[in-house]
């Protein structure tokens, strides 16, 4: 080999050293900002049952707050794509939350014609549907700056 061919597979070596380190830094902010929105999200879920607790026609409380919900709220990277983190939330009636029930369904396809559940509180509750209480979406898409910020400087941190 040849001193240039030398000088070609150190420079060569030193830009797959320098890719990996930003790469690896695009991974650690994409966390960070997942684990952000993971807490706006609880924050948020947190206040729907405690500044804004769903209450029936007659003013009762529907549920009983169990922290249930934002304790099932988390994140992580996204094992499916690379540079891809998410934020998830497992309790079976979080997409109820998230998009209403019935004549309120976000996207139009929840049960029309009324019906009658029992609550955790032990209520009995005649009800038409729920209006949409976000709590996951707009951890997300209110914290784009936020989110952002925290990958650039960790990109800003591994590129000097």
């Amino acid at each position: 080999m040849s001193e240039i061919d030398d000088e070609l597979n150190d420079w060569l070596n030193r830009v797959q050293a320098k890719t990996e380190e930003i790469n690896n830094a695009v991974d650690q902010g994409l966390l960070k900002s997942a684990l952000y929105c993971e807490g706006q999200a609880k924050q948020t879920a947190n206040s729907i049952f405690t500044n804004n607790p769903p209450v029936n026609e007659k003013g009762e409380e529907m549920w009983e707050h169990t922290g249930l919900l934002e304790a099932s709220i988390g994140s992580g990277m996204n094992p499916e794509l690379t540079h891809s983190a998410m934020i998830y939330c497992s309790a079976s009636y979080a997409k109820y939350l998230e998009y209403g029930t019935g004549i309120y369904a976000v996207n139009g396809d929840g049960r029309q014609t009324p019906w009658c559940y029992v609550s955790n509180t032990g209520v009995l509750n005649f009800t038409q549907g729920m209006r949409a209480k976000p709590f996951m979406y707009p951890s997300v898409f209110n914290s784009q700056d936020q989110i952002q910020s925290i990958i650039l400087s960790y990109v800003a941190k591994a590129v000097v």
